[in-house]
């Protein structure tokens, strides 16, 4: 025959999940900050995939270097409606 839940038991069931769902958040935390942390890895390495080195970025004029197979829109090139 099955035991009746106790008071105790229910409660001491009770804190331990709630301490599994604590571990779980960290864990899920974790593993978020590493996504965000990879995604900012990829954005660098995908930038640095069109300049080699710093120097050909030129700040002055806010061009970067030009890229095969990709063209450069002027301003000209732009039409703005209302």
């Amino acid at each position: 025959m099955e035991r009746p839940t106790t008071a105790a038991s229910s409660n001491r069931k009770l804190i331990d999940l709630e301490n599994e769902l604590k571990n779980e958040k960290k864990c899920s935390k974790k593993l978020l900050d590493e996504v965000d942390a990879l995604k900012k890895e990829i954005h660098k390495q995908n930038f640095s995939s069109f300049t080699q080195n710093t120097s050909e970025v030129s700040v002055s004029d806010g061009r970067l270097p030009l890229v095969p197979g990709v063209r450069e829109i002027t301003l000209d090139d732009l039409q703005f409606g209302e």
